[in-house]
């Protein structure tokens, strides 16, 4: 949401600049090229000296004539020579793009099989690659309380069930309102297109419209009744977003979602069944131990708040303080199937796999040990580490 200015084109404009670095690269020799020509450059220089050595010795120990000796050691260093080689290592490698085009992987360059030959590690991205890329809300956490959440995928069908028992979201106070919040505090669209749901935006998003749906919770019949009036977008240094509502003339509120470690911080009460209470670090620890618990799980998190502002209040980051603790909603993208099988395959063809994720590093952690990739005494590294 803004106004797009353009104040460059084309080679200018830094994609453009990136774009020139790139096309600027030399392309690395592949470590079979590499081998080859080391391999030629020792080929040379002992050849080299013995042909030196046969010569001398002829020189020293026999009547033949320099010339003879010459063509001698030149003959002896061109047999030396494997001529061979070239056609072998190219039938070699023409042997490995056939077995992986029977595997269905098409390779454009012959070195390309010898260069897959060669990989030691892999780096692979998380959401989307080792899960499916579906986020689905699976419980919700309000004031000692875990709410189960059925359903898959998109589609907005499921129940809200406490202690194995059915309830009406919208009766709860505390679920109706982190339901709202994280719908409204959201820049995703659900819509139903060719017979099937799908998520427009962010799946993460996504997941919070389609629990708020399950409830019967829309948001575009939301944002009538309380229209957005401002915007602080998510980033992932500040790891939280938080919009404005007019939710009646005169009133404006401010609605938070983003890591439960950053939210339960800039908290100072909490949404109980009687209303607000202070927040206190009995309740701050209590969160976020139920927070690492679901996360240990393989679920993502994302948590929720309110404030109230004064009309005079300026629609700004500071008033990112003093919110309202509401709620935790949790959510689980499923590792595909095939994930486990690749993971596998690599361990055992000795080439170590590399998980990298946005996500919490005890989500990430439950993942990467669902599928293998994770073992234990294995190292794992945050993005400020």
């Amino acid at each position: 949401r803004g106004v797009a200015v353009v104040v460059a084109t084309g080679q200018s404009t830094e994609f453009g600049k990136i774009a020139k670095m790139v096309g600027e690269l030399k392309a690395e020799e592949t470590p079979l090229k590499k081998r080859l020509a080391k391999f030629a450059s020792k080929l040379s220089i002992i050849v080299a000296v013995i042909c030196a050595a046969i010569f001398t010795m002829g020189l020293l120990t026999s009547k033949a004539s320099p010339i003879d000796l010459f063509l001698t050691s030149i003959a002896l260093a061109v047999a030396a020579v494997p001529e061979s080689l070239p056609a072998v290592v190219t039938v070699t490698l023409a042997l490995g793009a056939i077995m992986l085009a029977r595997r269905n992987a098409i390779v454009t360059r012959l070195s390309s099989a010898e260069t897959l030959g060669s990989t030691t590690v892999i780096c692979v991205d998380k959401t989307g690659t080792v899960t499916k890329g579906e986020m689905t809300v699976r419980r919700l956490y309000v004031w000692d309380r875990l709410i189960d959440v059925t359903g898959v995928g998109y589609e907005p069908k499921g129940s809200f069930l406490q202690d194995g028992k059915p309830i009406d979201p919208l009766k709860d106070r505390q679920v109706e309102f982190l339901l709202r919040i994280c719908a409204l505090c959201n820049n995703s669209t659900l819509q139903r297109s060719d017979g099937s749901w799908r998520i427009y935006g962010d799946p993460t998003e996504g997941a919070l419209l389609v629990s708020a749906a399950k409830a019967g919770l829309w948001r575009d019949e939301l944002e009538k009744k309380y229209p957005r009036i401002g915007e602080i977008p998510f980033t992932s240094e500040r790891k939280r977003m938080t919009t404005f509502h007019k939710v009646e003339e005169g009133q404006t509120m401010a609605f938070m979602k983003g890591a439960p470690e950053v939210v339960v911080k800039l908290c100072s009460k909490i949404l109980t069944p009687n209303g607000e209470t202070a927040m206190t670090e009995e309740h701050r620890r209590k969160i976020l131990e139920i927070s690492s618990s679901m996360a240990s799980q393989g679920l993502r998190l994302i948590a929720a708040a309110y404030r109230p502002l004064e009309p005079s209040q300026e629609l700004s980051r500071e008033v990112e303080d003093e919110m309202t603790f509401v709620g935790v909603q949790a959510m689980i993208d499923p590792p595909r199937e095939e994930a486990s099988k690749a993971a596998r395959m690599c361990i055992e063809a000795g080439v170590k796999t590399v998980m990298i994720t946005g996500d919490h590093k005890l989500t990430a952690v439950a993942v990467a040990r669902e599928v293998g990739i994770y073992r234990e005494g294995d190292l794992i590294l945050t993005g400020r580490e």
